[in-house]
């Protein structure tokens, strides 16, 4: 194989590891996506609104009318909860 040859495989090979990559990926998201839509309302809302959104537990308690502490307590359990399902999916 010439130098020319080689370095098309090499470019191949590359292509095909992203696009595993890639797929991966996006099914990762997938598992994601259904892991937070099975959480709880409540956890669901203050997960989203914090982790995703950005907002402060004092925003969102705000927000939502509930105390900062729920909002802490609901973001640990969120948490928690996604944690033993994706681990159940397998990608943890």
């Amino acid at each position: 194989m010439n130098a020319v040859g080689a370095e098309t495989s090499i470019q191949a090979a590359k292509k095909t590891n992203e696009e595993i990559r890639n797929k991966e990926l996006r099914e990762s998201l997938v598992y994601l996506e259904k892991a937070i839509a099975s959480l709880p309302a409540g956890y669901r809302s203050v997960f989203v609104l914090i982790e995703v959104e950005g907002y402060a537990h004092k925003e969102v308690a705000d927000m939502l009318g509930i105390s900062v502490g729920t909002s802490k307590s609901q973001l640990y359990h969120a948490k928690r909860y996604l944690q033993r399902i994706l681990t159940a999916m397998g990608l943890r």
